[in-house]
């Protein structure tokens, strides 16, 4: 056992288990231990009657008890543990458990062993622009940031799960990294709102910003409108430089009165954990950083990370804003006969914010989405680099449970004593080493203890006889005789 304990299941010939193995072998030994014990019973008996005025019929429960368990049970009752046979039938009744202890101290467990390398991508830096089919000096957002743009409008149930590892055994570990992100903030600048009302209906008033910006008159019931000049100028987010931030107005179906929300995006870095279990990817977002250098391009800074490491390129960063320019502005008016959506953003954003779960909940849980969907586009984007990890695989590991082992090695210490003790005891009595063998009863039997005994009439006859005849043996001229004893 010490051989294979802690290493991985072994490969033996024929296909054999080494469960098969174990069994084979406590068998063998417990096979060898019930004959040495089976073999001192018997000695023991011869020793029993050297002493004077024994039962015959004792003879018969010795021999039992060397058979097998429940003869040594009744010899211990009969015998009330009053003589050192008595070890010996209790050690052949132990012996029933010496292969369920051996088995159960050979245990199987599942181990996750290093088997190759499991990857992941992250982003780092972003310079990419597109210059368009002429290449005349103006520069485009890639199109794979517009398709996560687009995908983030249209999807609320984005994951950052849906960058995956590659991990062949679906059990892997990534160590922990830092790549580039975007992230959403908003804030309820509702108590900012200008109102000017000619009478009570929302349709008779207009509403604006603080900075003199008309955001919906009439018939308008939501509008869209970037702070990226004077009139609409931040209320919220003055000392941030954002990708985009932008003001939504709109009527609140839940309450009824006009709410306006300030949204921005921003360039930042987010630390993740991840894993693979069972082929579910587990992501686990340690630390969002947000604080930029923007002396020289869109530097995240991060702690213990060198500077430069992760950043957006100026132009990168000017192509994304002016194209999610064009996708967050326009109004929704509904004048009771018609929806006019002026742009897909407004669209999606009449479906998110004026059903359940309304207002800010829903313009929280769209901006993550929008947020998610442009991070896993630049975790993957041209500039991002492979994390490495490990990949793992299950394997069975023999294992020992030493504990179990005290009682099948106690077993074997005991029967070692006890045929020490049976020897030392014949030796002693200076009787022969007859053990089990019948020859030796019927020779040692006196003429005058065959006449007491009568005819072999039947087993219940010759048990009831023997239990009234007290024997002894003696040694005399001719040998060792069974003879009565008064």
């Amino acid at each position: 056992m010490a051989l294979y304990h802690d290493k991985p299941l072994p490969h033996l010939p024929l296909n054999v288990t080494l469960n098969t193995v174990l069994s084979i072998w406590s068998q063998i030994a417990s096979m060898c231990l019930v004959a040495t014990i089976a073999k001192s019973i018997s000695q023991l008996k011869w020793l029993w009657f050297t002493e004077p005025k024994r039962l015959l019929a004792d003879f018969g429960a010795f021999d039992d008890a060397s058979r097998g368990p429940y003869g040594s049970l009744l010899l211990l009752f009969r015998l009330r543990f009053r003589h050192r046979v008595s070890l010996g039938a209790l050690l052949t009744i132990f012996l029933l458990a010496l292969q369920p202890f051996v088995q159960q101290a050979v245990q199987f467990p599942e181990r996750l062993e290093p088997a190759g390398n499991a990857t992941i991508s992250r982003g780092v830096v972003f310079y990419e622009v597109d210059t368009g089919p002429n290449h005349n000096n103006s520069w485009y957002l890639i199109n794979t940031l517009k398709g996560s743009i687009y995908h983030g409008l249209y999807d609320t149930s984005i994951s950052l799960s849906e960058v995956s590892p590659m991990c062949p055994s679906g059990y892997c570990t990534l160590p922990q990294h830092t790549s580039l992100a975007i992230c959403a903030s908003m804030a309820d600048v509702t108590p900012s709102l200008q109102t000017y009302c000619s009478n009570s209906s929302l349709q008779s008033c207009t509403f604006s910003l603080p900075s003199g910006g008309i955001l919906a008159s009439g018939d308008v019931q939501m509008s869209l409108y970037t702070a990226n000049n004077s009139e609409y100028a931040s209320i919220a987010f003055q000392n941030s430089t954002p990708i985009i931030d932008f003001y939504t107005y709109f009527v609140s179906n839940k309450t009824g009165q006009p709410l306006l929300f300030e949204s921005t995006l921003n360039v930042c870095a987010h630390t993740y954990n991840i894993s693979v279990k069972d082929g579910q990817i587990g992501i686990e977002l340690v630390s969002v950083w947000d604080r930029l250098n923007t002396s020289i391009n869109y530097v995240v800074e991060v702690p213990g990370i060198a500077e430069g490491t992760i950043v957006m390129g100026d132009y990168s960063f000017a192509c994304m804003t002016r194209f999610l320019q064009t996708i967050f502005t326009g109004t929704f008016i509904n004048d009771s006969e018609n929806f006019i959506y002026g742009s897909d953003a407004i669209e999606v954003l009449v479906e998110t914010l004026l059903v359940p779960p309304y207002d800010e909940a829903a313009m929280d849980t769209f901006l993550n989405g929008l947020a998610t969907s442009l991070t896993n586009a630049l975790r993957t984007a041209p500039g991002s680099e492979i994390v490495t990890g490990t990949s793992y695989k299950s394997m069975s590991f023999v294992q020992v449970a030493w504990e179990w082992l005290i009682f099948p090695i106690l077993l074997v210490i005991l029967t070692f004593i006890f045929l020490l003790d049976t020897k030392k005891q014949s030796s002693g009595k200076r009787t022969d080493l007859w053990k089990m063998s019948s020859l030796a009863t019927f020779q040692g039997l006196s003429s005058q203890l065959h006449r007491d005994l009568g005819p072999m009439a039947n087993k219940e006859d010759m048990s009831q006889r023997t239990k009234d005849i007290c024997v002894q043996l003696e040694k005399r001229r001719e040998g060792w005789r069974l003879v009565a004893s008064q």
